[in-house]
């Protein structure tokens, strides 16, 4: 992911401004749009071939953020692609590809905002420090 993420941040200005500025149908583009899919299918741990222009194109401004290393960004891209992918897959029955895209949404809704960091709990440990201190009869300043 961290190759990926390195990746957006040096290609994302660049490819961004040709596919909003160039023809769909010229190199630059392709070009711009290849690079884009490389650098998101490192990203997110899927082959480029199952991220679709739309998806590039719908979540250009959640790339940017990822690009800078957003998670929130990235965590909204994933389920993107997840549903980007069902909507491109060919299911032989309508009504299997209606049920697996109602699958990802309540999935997807039931996802928990998990915060990752770390928080030191000191507990007692100024006061036992204090109190080893005294009893080797030193001094704390």
């Amino acid at each position: 992911m961290n190759k990926g993420i390195d990746k957006l941040a040096d290609g994302f200005e660049d490819w961004s401004d040709v596919l909003k500025k160039s023809d769909e149908g010229s190199q630059e583009y392709a070009d711009a749009m290849t690079g884009m899919k490389k650098a998101m299918s490192d990203v997110l741990g899927v082959s480029e071939d199952f991220l679709s222009n739309d998806f590039i194109i719908k979540n250009m401004k959640d790339i940017e953020l990822a690009a800078n290393g957003d998670a929130a960004a990235i965590d909204r891209l994933a389920l993107a692609a997840a549903k980007d992918i069902l909507i491109h897959v060919n299911f032989e029955d309508e009504e299997a590809k209606t049920k697996a895209l109602t699958l990802h949404d309540e999935l997807a809704g039931m996802v928990p905002n998990i915060k990752v960091g770390a928080e030191i709990d000191d507990g007692n440990f100024f006061q036992k420090a204090q109190k080893i201190i005294e009893t080797a009869g030193m001094t704390a300043d």
